[in-house]
């Protein structure tokens, strides 16, 4: 987690530095919450339909339907994972003076350092989460042939 310019020495910054990392880290707060956000949407699928199918109340090929929609929320996932990493390099940057005042645009730190694609999805807080959403519904199919 990135610390606000503000707590350096004030003299140090200016206040379009601060404005700019403020605006940045807005942008890195906004991604980390829409990732758990969906986190918490593939988590409530993959439960309500491993419980039905479990009760017979829906066919077992409908799991093939909604792997494929775990799969879109786990794309979704890491693209916010990646958006959330560039745009504390982008904090980090504004705070080391690397970063012009007032351009917090991300784009430019996506796929490099930790908002690498691989590095994403090897997450601790994707891997696990995906991998046990997709798991669930599978063994719920397979117990309940």
């Amino acid at each position: 987690m990135t610390t606000a310019p503000a707590t350096e020495t004030a003299a140090e910054f200016t206040p379009a530095q601060i404005a700019s990392w403020s605006a940045a880290d807005a942008k890195r707060r906004d991604a980390d919450n829409r990732s758990a956000t969906i986190r918490g949407w593939a988590v409530a699928l993959s439960s309500a339909v491993s419980g039905l199918v479990m009760t017979d109340k829906a066919p077992v090929t409908f799991v093939a339907v909604v792997l494929g929609a775990l799969a879109i929320l786990a794309y979704q996932d890491v693209f916010y994972i990646r958006l959330q990493r560039a745009c504390t390099a982008v904090c980090d940057a504004i705070r080391a003076g690397e970063r012009a005042a007032l351009n917090t645009d991300p784009r430019g730190y996506i796929g490099k350092g930790t908002a690498t694609l691989p590095r994403a999805i090897a997450s601790k807080v994707v891997w696990p989460v995906h991998l046990a959403t997709a798991v669930l519904p599978i063994a719920a199919a397979i117990l309940s042939a």
